[in-house]
């Protein structure tokens, strides 16, 4: 094994990680910001929430993934609002999000990394 390599790879790895969630961080701002001034709402706790959970969809460190888990939820809650009932909405987002986690435990789009042994 080659520990120098390993070490930049590791690196590499984990700033790619960074840069994914500080991205993921700044979409949420900016949604903030906007439903903020259409809208008026002041407690947007629950976007934050629901952008984890969209994250946690797609896997962490992928933004792609990020955004298709975002669009993912957004889908699955809408239709589940129309077809059952509105009130129903944030559960069945968060039971999408624990049935693809016990499918899927890195997410839609994550990857499963393996040390080499």
């Amino acid at each position: 094994m080659n520990k120098p390599a390993s070490g930049v790879e590791n690196l590499r790895e984990k700033s790619q990680i960074m840069s994914a969630s500080e991205i993921d961080r700044t979409l949420v701002r900016l949604a903030h910001e906007i439903v903020e001034k259409n809208n008026g709402v002041q407690n947007l706790g629950l976007i934050g929430i629901k952008s984890f959970a969209a994250a946690v969809l797609g896997g962490f460190g992928q933004i792609g993934g990020a955004m298709v888990g975002g669009l993912v939820l957004g889908l699955v809650e809408t239709m589940g609002a129309f077809y059952v009932s509105s009130a129903f909405k944030d559960l069945i987002a968060y039971t999408l999000l624990i049935v693809v986690l016990l499918i899927r435990p890195d997410g839609l789009f994550g990857t499963t990394s393996r040390r080499p042994d």
